[in-house]
């Protein structure tokens, strides 16, 4: 259950208006307790999203570039609380239509869900992959070049994943609001990442406690394939991790 304007009042109404450019929004497990009922008829009927026409999914393109927002929560199963991502048939079938006219073709795919492809742990033993991995994989054809998700309340990066020949990285973007601590299961017994991770927030709070900093993170993308990354934590104005690729 949500109040009825939670959506409006807690979301929408902190939504900057002043920049220029376009908003889009994806759905999650959270907005799928009351059954969408504050993210479809409300932030998607908002005209902040509105180029998104009241679909909770999307395609953009930047010169080389090809973003696909998707919904990975409103397949997922009732029965798991929605915490399993599922694009279901109608996103496949999406997919599948653009990449039959050649709309991945020599491009870099860029991939945004809630939920995660990966377990925490990464790709490979101790974590792996996730049937949402396969269900997007398939539809496009091949693994997309990078894949963006939050779901998992913490900042992680994992280290580039292969599958057929094709490099993946894949990033959790998580840790913006709801309070966490450091995860242990990270690291290893000498107090090392453990190899799939090449970065996780960590930064303790000030304020004391288990707790360790929220964050937040910025893309900057080039024509040419190339993406600047970079991850910031609350009160710090100096990236705590960034990375530049080159198309």
């Amino acid at each position: 259950y949500s109040p009825p304007n939670e959506e409006n009042d807690n979301f929408i109404n902190y939504w900057p208006t002043t920049h220029v450019g376009r908003s889009f929004t994806l759905n999650s497990n959270h907005e799928m307790y009351s059954g969408g009922n504050g993210y479809f008829p409300q932030a998607l009927a908002n005209p902040i999203f509105g180029p998104q026409n009241m679909k909770s999914y999307f395609m953009l393109t930047f010169g080389k570039w090809v973003i696909l927002g998707l919904d990975s929560a409103y397949n997922a199963s009732q029965t798991s609380l929605y915490m399993k991502g599922d694009i279901g048939t109608e996103q496949t079938a999406w997919i599948q239509d653009i990449a039959s006219k050649g709309g991945f073709t020599d491009k870099k795919i860029m991939v945004m869900t809630h939920h995660n492809a990966f377990e925490y742990q990464g790709a490979t033993p101790p974590g792996k992959l996730l049937p949402l991995w396969e269900q997007v994989t398939t539809a496009i054809g091949r693994a997309p070049n990078i894949w963006y998700w939050g779901h998992i309340h913490n900042a992680i990066v994992y280290k580039p994943y292969t599958e057929n020949g094709q490099l993946s990285q894949a990033r959790c973007l998580g840790h913006s609001a709801i309070p966490f601590g450091k995860a242990s299961g990270l690291l290893r017994s000498d107090g090392r990442n453990i190899d799939s991770i090449e970065y996780f927030a960590h930064t303790p709070d000030p304020n004391g406690g288990k707790r360790v900093l929220n964050g937040y993170a910025t893309l900057e993308l080039n024509k040419d394939g190339g993406i600047t990354e970079k991850i910031f934590e609350s009160g710090n104005s100096r990236p705590v991790w960034m990375k530049t690729t080159v198309g």
